[in-house]
């Protein structure tokens, strides 16, 4: 936009919408993998990169952000899966590690796994990629 600022969206990743229980969840961990060059001191300093791409259907670009350290990328997409904070994005995944990274994150009951049993026995709760639809349903 006019400030310089990008929004996208994070690939093969879904997260709880901020309406939804989670959300506020995934955009604390988000912000916090995001400050990450801020707590770095010298020359070890990362750098943000976005891999993105723009499709038709896509109001925003799908992206990767990475933190590039030089010698290896800390991948903040398959983190947030890691942290408990998002879902992998099954239905569009191109990434065959994240299944196994958020087969890691259930078992040992991280974030959103933590209370998983209580969040979806409620009967609100609905993945984030129905609870969308559920909503641009309503307003059409």
């Amino acid at each position: 936009d006019k400030n310089g600022d990008v929004k996208v969206r994070l690939m093969n990743i879904d997260c709880p919408e901020l309406q939804q229980k989670g959300g506020g969840y995934a955009k604390e961990r988000l912000a916090d993998f995001l400050s990450i060059p801020t707590h770095v001191k010298n020359d070890k300093k990362p750098k943000i990169k976005l891999r993105f791409r723009s499709t038709l259907e896509q109001d925003y670009p799908l992206a990767i952000i990475t933190l590039d350290f030089g010698m290896h990328e800390f991948s903040i997409n398959r983190s947030m899966v890691y942290s408990g904070s998002c879902f992998t994005y099954t239905q569009y995944n191109q990434d065959r590690l994240l299944i196994s990274i958020e087969q890691y994150a259930n078992h040992n009951k991280k974030g959103i796994w933590s209370k998983r049993a209580a969040l979806m026995a409620t009967e609100d709760w609905i993945m984030p990629w129905d609870y969308r639809d559920a909503n641009v349903s309503k307003n059409d």
